[in-house]
């Protein structure tokens, strides 16, 4: 969650009288104690992002090969090759994504190929079926 913080200072001369300086001074110290709760919930932030890079590091995973047609407006058709690294609890992150355009088709399906070869046992997904819409 984002979290902006906003506060209103000015030069101490623009004060002029005491109350208006006593009230000033009060809500500046709201404002720290406010800041300290603020950096306190940082730094456990910060603990539970390396927990979470420990968790992503060792966590079992396994990558996906997949070859999918993308019809877009005007019958422009655009391949896309990628390697997906998707983790045991469903987290799924890019490792390779390639984009050929329609013409390209036959360099798409060879790099999808060469791919295979590269990382034998990969799970691989083809998905270059006309939609039926098209």
């Amino acid at each position: 969650a984002e979290q902006r913080v906003y506060i209103y200072v000015q030069q101490p001369k623009r004060y002029k009288t005491p109350e208006d300086i006593a009230r000033k001074d009060a809500d500046i110290a709201r404002q720290i104690e406010r800041m300290q709760r603020l950096i306190d919930d940082l730094r456990d932030y910060r603990v539970a992002l390396a927990q979470r890079y420990a968790e992503l590091e060792t966590m079992p995973y396994t990558r996906v090969l997949t070859l999918k047609r993308d019809p877009s407006y005007k019958g422009r058709i655009t391949y896309w090759v990628t390697i997906t690294r998707r983790m045991s609890d469903g987290t799924e992150t890019d490792e390779l994504c390639e984009q050929f355009h329609g013409q390209d088709r036959a360099k798409a399906f060879a790099r999808f190929a060469a791919l295979q070869k590269q990382y034998p046992g990969i799970a691989s997904v083809k998905d270059v079926a006309r939609r039926s819409w098209e």
